[in-house]
């Protein structure tokens, strides 16, 4: 018995310090209106990740977000920083083969930069709650 709890603790404290913080923020979902500062930002955020694959294109080929989807977890009990989301459709002008297509997933804590996390086929987590807020608990990946 005290080999199995060893073992359960152990694993509990391999699979906690895997988890983001940020991604397990304890406060409210609150639905935000995005600005066109915010789109733009985003398709910054989807370029650098693209050049960091060494696949970008130029930047002004990035189209989008659209149909923007954009949030917070307010910071709660545990966390002091606000958790932003945003989920919205991106893509290349011209490049039919890229997989631009569907959802894409970007988050930022607090005032630092916006960090793209993926799309439809990389399945992306978003907290449920604020896909329930966003009325679109039916799309992408939730905790």
């Amino acid at each position: 018995m005290r080999i199995s709890l060893m073992a359960a603790l152990a694993g509990l404290a391999l699979l906690t310090s895997c988890m983001d913080p940020a991604d397990s923020a304890d406060g409210k979902a609150v639905k935000l209106k995005p600005t066109e500062e915010i789109r733009t930002a985003l398709g910054d955020a989807y370029w650098r990740y693209l050049a960091d694959l060494r696949r970008a294109p130029a930047r002004n080929k990035i189209v989008g977000p659209e149909q923007v989807y954009y949030g917070k977890i307010a910071g709660g009990k545990q966390f002091t920083e606000d958790v932003y989301w945003a989920m919205g459709s991106i893509d290349i002008k011209g490049d039919r083969g890229n997989d631009g297509n569907g959802l894409h997933v970007w988050r930022k804590v607090g005032n630092g930069p916006w960090k793209y996390r993926g799309g439809d086929y990389t399945c992306p987590t978003v907290p449920g709650k604020l896909l329930k807020a966003w009325n679109r608990a039916d799309l992408i990946c939730r905790d």
